[in-house]
């Protein structure tokens, strides 16, 4: 790690490695799989994550889904793929997760 020279004390990255990534993904990282929805933002895609639900007194299992905005830094994702999305810091006000791999992709 250096210190930057315009900013004292402020460490900016490895020298003569990669500048740091939007998003880091840690190993501790909580992992989801969805299906995306969209990819119409640069960066961007949306994740639709489905999830199994049984009510507490009728017993009938209720399907609920909820989309992710999910940073794809190397725009990978294609609309109807099925990803692994993970947490990581906030790369802007709704994006929380980032995109970890593709397990689908469509068939074109």
């Amino acid at each position: 790690m250096w210190c930057s020279p315009s900013r004292p004390g402020v460490v900016v990255g490895v020298p003569g490695g990669p500048p740091p990534r939007a998003a880091t993904l840690v190993a501790s990282a909580k992992r989801m799989t969805g299906k995306v929805v969209s990819t119409v933002n640069t960066k961007t895609a949306v994740v639709s994550v489905e999830r199994w639900w049984v009510h507490p007194i009728y017993k009938k299992r209720l399907r609920r889904s909820k989309k992710y905005q999910v940073h794809d830094e190397d725009e990978l994702a294609k609309v109807g793929d099925m990803v692994q999305i993970a947490s990581c810091r906030p790369v802007s006000a709704t994006k929380h997760f980032a995109l970890d791999k593709v397990l689908d992709p469509v068939k074109q």
